[in-house]
């Protein structure tokens, strides 16, 4: 099985993605490609509104679970740093996603904090299916 580094984040970000026709952001301008997005207002403050306040009442739960004492065992610590991730998930899915919205932003406006963001959706799914496994090693 041969390994694809071409496919790998760290390259696709200082080099460009492997599949230029599919992904190939050089044949517009800046201008172009935010003409081609649409500006949403309405739906970019709607994700906005809720992820800040989201946000916020995550934050109250955090807080409670350090203040029980909760992360003496080794589930509650992997449970507080999936919450962290979320908490950096409900940023990236509702707050960024508004702004994006309210810019009238595609691909090719912003492909390197998209790939950023899609990265760490991947890293996020990993210990999602970490914390599933966790009690049953234990």
């Amino acid at each position: 099985m041969a390994l694809d580094l071409k496919m790998a984040y760290i390259y696709t970000a200082s080099h460009g993605h492997p599949y230029p026709p599919l992904y190939d952001c050089s044949n517009k301008t800046m201008e172009e490609w935010y003409a081609t997005g649409s500006v949403e207002w309405p739906l970019g403050l709607y994700f906005l509104v809720t992820g800040i306040l989201l946000e916020i009442f995550y934050c109250f739960c955090m807080v409670s679970m350090v203040k029980q004492e909760l992360l003496k065992t080794s589930c509650y610590k992997i449970m507080f740093f999936l919450g962290f991730l979320d908490m950096c998930s409900l940023l990236v899915n509702s707050v960024m996603t508004g702004y994006f919205a309210i810019q009238g932003a595609v691909f090719c406006t912003n492909p390197v904090i998209l790939l950023t963001l899609g990265a760490f959706g991947c890293g996020k799914c990993s210990l999602c299916i970490l914390l599933k496994y966790t009690p049953s090693v234990q």
